[in-house]
């Protein structure tokens, strides 16, 4: 309660943090899923199978993610992990930093649902994970964090933010919008320095 009228300088640094904890909790979910759907895959590899409480839990999975059952490989493609930055630059577009009393008092602070609302904001955030995970839309989104983990590396705000403008009406401005919150101070990657600025001319 009265969170949203605190003064910005008080309440943009909370919001901040509490987005990207909420973030990070449920991409240790994904995190979770994934090395579960890589044990299932051993077991179809050894035994040519899996049995029907394997594909009961593929199947759990799968639903989480708003896909169809699937083999673990296929359902490996597509689940994946949402960067913090990038989710609570939305959220920061969606809330105006936590300003905005209906997202902020429904928990649908990344702009889904926003007339019902969600019980908590992990749930907002597994509803965005599980969005970017199954809409055809985002589906060039999925194949760029494919071709990222397949290189051994972890998907930053940067790898995915050219491919989130289905998320918006007009794509190229949300995309524009969550480049500058993306660079502002309480958002830049810890230790980067912004353009201009610790440069010896």
């Amino acid at each position: 309660d009265g969170f949203t009228d605190l003064p910005a300088e008080m309440r943009r640094p909370i919001f901040v943090a509490t987005t990207k904890d909420v973030v990070g909790a449920v991409n240790q979910r994904i995190m979770a899923d994934r090395q579960t759907l890589l044990q299932l895959g051993d077991q179809l590899e050894a035994r040519g199978r899996l049995t029907l409480e394997e594909e009961s839990l593929a199947a759990a999975i799968a639903r989480r993610y708003g896909l169809d059952y699937a083999l673990p490989e296929a359902l490996l493609g597509d689940i994946g992990i949402v960067p913090p930055r990038l989710a609570t630059a939305q959220a920061v577009l969606t809330t105006g930093w936590g300003s905005a009393a209906r997202p902020m008092s429904n928990n649908a602070i990344f702009g889904r649902r926003m007339a019902e609302g969600y019980p908590t904001l992990v749930d907002a955030a597994q509803d965005l994970a599980r969005l970017y995970a199954s809409h055809p839309d985002f589906a060039p989104l999925r194949a760029r964090r494919r071709e990222i983990r397949e290189e051994g590396g972890v998907p930053v705000a940067e790898d995915i933010l050219p491919l989130v403008g289905p998320f918006a009406e007009d794509g190229d401005a949300y995309i524009a919008q969550l480049r500058q919150v993306l660079d502002s101070p309480l958002l830049r990657p810890e230790g980067e320095t912004p353009p201009g600025e610790g440069v010896l001319e």
